[in-house]
């Protein structure tokens, strides 16, 4: 049993946190989708890289479901029973939904997730900033959680946000087939990439300093890494090394065998700061299409990383770096395969391939000065389509690459 006062304390921090919201109309893109999974009889866990709203998503769920509570789990006490709590506010005040904060910081909070949800006639939609935790312990919940990932702004959801721009989504096929057509339409918007590829983390907008991306990625390997990560001191040095020599390296040339020789350490290690910060929501990895290649990946970094970490702002590799980024950001979400190219030879061929359905689609991407000499490399007979990405846009020599940012 909770005392009263505990309770009254967790009933009023309820109210300031649906006040907290009342002026904030603007939603995620993915609180539709974030609504639809709440019919399901599964709890639902949303993970997402620090400062990407996740806060602020269980908020406006409070404020619009009935019988709700906010929980954060910073103002439970310490040593708090989460069934327990969550047993009385259910029985003694009708509460039915239940959105907790910062889960992470309720001790054995997946034993008590099990409990609630075997035992309790209520639901329960949780965050963590510890996202490292949070996508481990789907294996640990099994059936009972599904897991939403909350990602970065795209390029459209950042027009919106940042400048009330309403701007009609794109699906693939028609970018694909259509591009000459469409870039007329979007190209007024592509003076914002510049913008985007810096403040892309929603926590940006309010805080529009490198000190953000600073903080967030001190949180994670200070906090995530280290206690979830399982790693020592010197782990921690190494993940931190392995950050900037990824963020000042050209993608091409970077893989688990560049990092190790650079780090010092061995291969496997490499490979384990890389899953690491790719659980927290920092790198992003892609695999070579092919059963007869090297399976080292191309390792990117998530929007808006690199900029902040790179020491070479203005030089071409990063140019190229982001543009890439800003390519796997927008189409990794909306086809269900995507490889990068490559031979055992080490020739160079282009980027990336994708598959839609049963077609399959090869890209280059590059500036203004890319031309489809690489593209010369790839047997026409195994794709659809042999693609140049442009940026800035040039519909007469391939898909503009801002298309892709309305995905």
């Amino acid at each position: 049993m909770v005392d009263s006062n505990t309770l009254k304390e967790l009933l009023d921090s309820h109210s300031l946190a649906q006040q907290s919201v009342v002026n904030l109309k603007n939603k995620r893109f993915v609180y539709p989708e974030l609504k639809a999974m709440l019919r399901q009889r599964a709890f639902v866990g949303l993970a997402g890289v620090r400062g990407v709203g996740k806060t602020v998503l269980l908020r406006q769920l409070a404020s619009e479901l009935k019988n709700s509570m906010y929980l954060s789990a910073d103002s439970l006490p310490a040593g708090a029973d989460l069934f327990g709590i969550i047993k009385d506010l259910s029985s003694g005040f009708g509460k039915k939904w239940f959105l907790i904060d910062e889960i992470h910081g309720v001790q054995a909070w997946q034993q008590s997730l099990k409990k609630i949800y075997d035992f309790l006639p209520v639901k329960v939609v949780f965050t963590s900033s510890a996202s490292v935790d949070i996508i481990q312990s789907k294996y640990d919940l099994s059936r009972r959680v599904v897991i939403l990932p909350v990602k970065p702004f795209t390029f459209r959801e950042y027009l919106f946000f940042k400048h009330g721009i309403r701007a009609k989504r794109l699906i693939l096929e028609r970018v694909l087939h259509d591009y000459k057509k469409l870039y007329p339409l979007y190209a007024p918007y592509e003076h914002y990439y510049d913008e985007f590829c810096r403040l892309a983390i929603p926590s940006m907008l309010d805080l529009p300093l490198p000190q953000t991306i600073d903080n967030i990625l001190e949180k994670i390997i200070n906090n995530d890494l280290m206690k979830y990560g399982r790693l020592d001191a010197s782990d921690l040095l190494n993940a931190r090394n392995a950050i900037s020599f990824i963020a000042n390296s050209p993608i091409d040339g970077c893989s688990y065998s560049s990092i190790s020789r650079n780090l010092g350490v061995n291969k496997y290690k490499a490979i384990s700061y890389v899953n690491l910060l790719e659980k927290a929501f920092v790198l992003r990895v892609i695999l070579p299409e092919g059963p007869n290649v090297l399976k080292e990946p191309k390792i990117l970094f998530a929007l808006p990383f690199r900029y902040y970490l790179s020491k070479a702002r203005g030089d071409p590799k990063l140019v190229g770096a982001l543009r890439e980024e800003f390519f796997i950001h927008h189409v990794a979400g909306s086809v269900a395969e995507l490889y990068y190219a490559k031979n055992l030879r080490g020739e160079k061929i282009p980027d990336y391939i994708i598959r839609v359905g049963r077609k399959k689609y090869v890209f280059e991407i590059g500036g203004a000065r890319k031309g489809f000499g690489q593209l010369k490399l790839v047997n026409p007979a195994e794709f659809e389509g042999r693609l140049l990405v442009t940026m800035p846009g040039q519909p007469e020599k391939g898909i503009p690459l801002i298309l892709f940012g309305f995905l």
